[in-house]
C-alpha cells in the first residue's frame, strides 16, 4: 500500500484538502501538525478500530494516531466536545440523537 496524504495544506492562503474533513475542534494548523505525527511504517498494522471516539490532546501512540486518521477519513457524526459516533451509518438527516453531521456542526474551522 502506498502512503497517501490524508490532509494537505498548500501555501495558498486559507486552502486545505482533507480526505473527509477537519473536525471543528481543530484548526488547520493543528491538522497539519497532527498528520505529521503519523508513523506510516508502523501504523498500518494497528490502524483499524472504532476507538478512541473522542480527541484528547494527551492521547499517545497508536490511540493518538488512530484518532487522527479516523477524524480525517471516517468522521460522520460529531458532538460539541469532538466525540465521534463511529458505528453510526445513518443517511443524511438521520443523525443519532445529540450528534450532527461533521460538516454542518457550528463553529467548525472553514478555509476560504
Amino acid at each position: 500500500m502506498l502512503p497517501q496524504n490524508i490532509f494537505i495544506h498548500e501555501s495558498l492562503p486559507n486552502f486545505a484538502t482533507a480526505h473527509v474533513g477537519l473536525p471543528h475542534i481543530w484548526s488547520v494548523e493543528k491538522g497539519v501538525a497532527l498528520v505529521r505525527e503519523l508513523d506510516v511504517e508502523n501504523y498500518f498494522r494497528e490502524m483499524h478500530g472504532n476507538y478512541p471516539e473522542c480527541w484528547r490532546d494527551d492521547l499517545e501512540g497508536m490511540d493518538r494516531w488512530r484518532m487522527i486518521t479516523t477524524c480525517f477519513t471516517q468522521m460522520r457524526f460529531i458532538v460539541e466536545d469532538g466525540a465521534l459516533k463511529l458505528a453510526a451509518k445513518e443517511a443524511d438527516g438521520n443523525s443519532p440523537a445529540g450528534y450532527a453531521l461533521w460538516f454542518s456542526f457550528p463553529g467548525r474551522t472553514m478555509c476560504g
